[in-house]
């Protein structure tokens, strides 16, 4: 039967979502639930201003089942680096140096349970009265370190940073970032304009949108921008707010209702098919759109990598074990290829769920 060896509790409020448990205090981070180093474990916490309440144990072996009260699980690699550190838990601010922590001493082939309650019961920038509970079980395991080894991850919630639904209106403007109009987030023209739509949440008129004209942009690369829309748009150039509208209106964003009033267009036409981009742009502008989806998935994958080196499994497999969609898996495969951070063979063009890949990291 296993024994409890030692334990460590820290109660913490933290910024941006950061919790860990490290040895060395520097910055893993991780946009997953939690993801693990040699003497660092980085956790994601469910709101952006959590208050953590926070514990570490280490075990003589395998600890028995959790509770049923952790809603969120996860089991990763662990091991213990020489430098006789405790294991302290930190946030966004480091921990204290003289806090006893966890000692890890001689865990040099561990597992760690990342078990979590509390992180659904607000949205990512919302505060909540209960704080986050978290715990970390620690046991040695002679085992080589394998990432999917274990039980499935198991997120009662959303994934962290994952895109929940949006009111209709905000969802209309976020479709121009999914249709490749990441550009119009730089110039001041556009940002403005796009900024009080936003915060307008219903049609517009005109003059409830901003007027005057346009001061020039000291970034010569957004103003290479405006001069490429205003030509695309068949207007000389930009030279006041009510031309950005028109810009917008005529290369297919904006629309007007039978009244004459305003409103974003929730199916815009993709930026690659109304100007003409230099090929880098265009690719730029796509892998843009699919790392919106796919950016969370990406840190697992890195994560499975970081542990094992070259790792061969099907796309089902890996989805088992991360408690993903199959689909979502061969995205994110599809997209680090694309990108140069991973090679796949024997290939991941015509790969379906149940294709054996050989998945390496093309990140030095």
């Amino acid at each position: 039967m296993a024994t409890l060896v030692a334990a460590y509790e820290k109660r913490l409020s933290t910024d941006f979502a950061i919790l860990n448990a490290s040895q060395r205090f520097d910055d893993l981070g991780t946009q997953t639930y939690a993801a693990s180093t040699p003497g660092y474990v980085a956790m994601v916490c469910g709101s952006k201003y959590a208050d953590v309440q926070a514990r570490a144990e280490r075990w003589d072996a395998r600890p028995p089942e959790p509770g049923a009260e952790w809603e969120d699980a996860d089991e990763l690699p662990f091991a213990a680096v020489p430098a006789g550190e405790p294991l302290r838990f930190g946030g966004f601010d480091p921990p204290e140096p003289d806090e006893p922590g966890l000692d890890v001493t001689g865990l040099d082939r561990a597992r760690v349970q990342v078990l979590a309650t509390g992180r659904h019961l607000s949205a990512y920038g919302d505060t909540s009265d209960v704080p986050e509970r978290w715990l970390l079980r620690i046991w040695p395991d002679d085992a080589p370190p394998d990432p999917l080894a274990g039980p499935p991850r198991r997120i009662a919630g959303a994934l962290p940073f994952a895109r929940g639904p949006q009111p209709a209106w905000h969802a209309a403007l976020g479709a121009w970032q999914r249709a490749g109009w990441s550009m119009l987030s730089a110039p001041r023209a556009f940002r403005e304009v796009t900024a009080a739509l936003a915060s307008a949440g219903r049609p517009v008129a005109q003059h409830e949108l901003p007027d005057g004209a346009l001061t020039p942009e000291n970034v010569p690369e957004w103003a290479a921008t405006l001069e490429t829309l205003a030509a695309a748009a068949g207007l000389a150039g930009m030279a006041t707010y009510a031309d950005a509208v028109a810009v917008l209106e005529r290369l297919g964003l904006l629309a007007r209702t039978h009244d004459g009033l305003l409103v974003p267009n929730p199916a815009p036409p993709a930026a690659w098919d109304v100007l003409d981009l230099p090929e880098d742009h265009e690719r730029g502008a796509r892998l843009a759109v699919l790392r919106d989806d796919f950016q969370v998935f990406m840190g697992d994958v890195q994560h499975l990598l970081s542990w094992t080196g070259p790792l061969t499994a099907t796309p089902r497999r890996l989805a088992i074990r991360l408690a993903l969609r199959p689909g979502d898996v061969l995205g994110v495969l599809r997209l680090m290829v694309l990108t140069r951070h991973l090679t796949v063979a024997p290939g991941i063009d015509d790969a379906g769920a149940d294709t054996t890949l050989t998945i390496t990291s093309a990140v030095g």
